[in-house]
């Protein structure tokens, strides 16, 4: 469930699902009358104050919860994912080091469900460690640092170059004879879309054509051309160099006003 409002509605916080706002009052309803809260009634007010939103409240209620057993104790699982998850909002000073500890328990763990909520939050993991586009930032390290520190260093630096290796790049270029000069990194094929226009109509009706032509992907093209840049078993290793392509602009179009659309999945 995610909240449609960022900011607080009112003066407290109101529960739009009917559905959630239903199963939260019964919870309260049900344990007001209890003499005191076990560690797993806590563990789920934790999780109904995340799902509103209430991010602080929640973190420092489970910090006050026991931390079961390593070996016996019920809901480590469910405890762990929290910790983690929790440390988005707290561990940015030391680079998320409780969140990493966790993941790495749960690389091999045998229930596929909450192998893959733990490997949810590896993935985030690696997306920030390829954030750097400096490279001098990434190799800053205080006197200080530990061997864990440097490890997150390296592993960022690595993360950065892979990424930039498996990021597709596409540019064109249109000559005076509508020629289009594609260069491509990463681009296995492209499809070029042709729609002709009354330039004179359109330009009344949207002027700045130029700045908007979004609307042409929801019109059928006069016609449309698919063309390799890689044979499709092609290897990283050339997929990663620049390829250079010239696609003549067909005969039936010479001499007419359009506007081309050259698309490579979401480039």
């Amino acid at each position: 469930m995610v909240n449609s409002r960022t900011h607080l509605l009112g003066q407290s916080h109101k529960i739009m699902n009917s559905t959630f706002r239903a199963t939260y009052d019964s919870f309260l309803a049900t344990n007001v009358q209890k003499p005191a809260l076990t560690s797993e009634d806590q563990m789920i007010m934790v999780y109904y104050l995340q799902l509103q939103d209430r991010m602080q409240e929640a973190i420092d209620l489970f910090g006050k919860i026991a931390e079961p057993d390593s070996k016996n104790g019920t809901l480590r699982i469910q405890y762990d994912y929290l910790q983690a998850y929790f440390d988005f909002f707290s561990g940015a000073d030391d680079g998320y080091k409780v969140a990493r500890r966790i993941v790495q328990k749960y690389d091999d763990y045998p229930v596929t469900s909450w192998r893959m909520m733990f490997l949810m939050i590896a993935d985030q993991l690696n997306e920030f460690d390829g954030e750097f586009d400096n490279e001098e930032e990434m190799l800053c390290v205080d006197a200080g640092a530990t061997a864990v520190d440097a490890q997150i260093r390296d592993k960022r630096a690595q993360n950065k170059k892979d990424a930039k290796k498996r990021e597709p790049q596409l540019n064109v270029e249109v000559d005076a004879k509508g020629t289009l000069k594609i260069e491509s990194v990463n681009v296995v094929n492209v499809s070029c879309k042709y729609y002709i226009i009354n330039a004179e109509l359109l330009f009344s009706r949207q002027p700045f054509l130029k700045d908007n032509t979004e609307g042409f992907s929801y019109v059928k093209a006069y016609h449309t051309l698919d063309h390799a840049m890689h044979p499709q078993q092609a290897t990283e290793e050339s997929l990663n160099q620049y390829v250079k392509a010239d696609i003549l602009l067909p005969e039936k179009l010479v001499n007419q006003n359009m506007v081309i659309e050259i698309t490579s999945g979401d480039l």
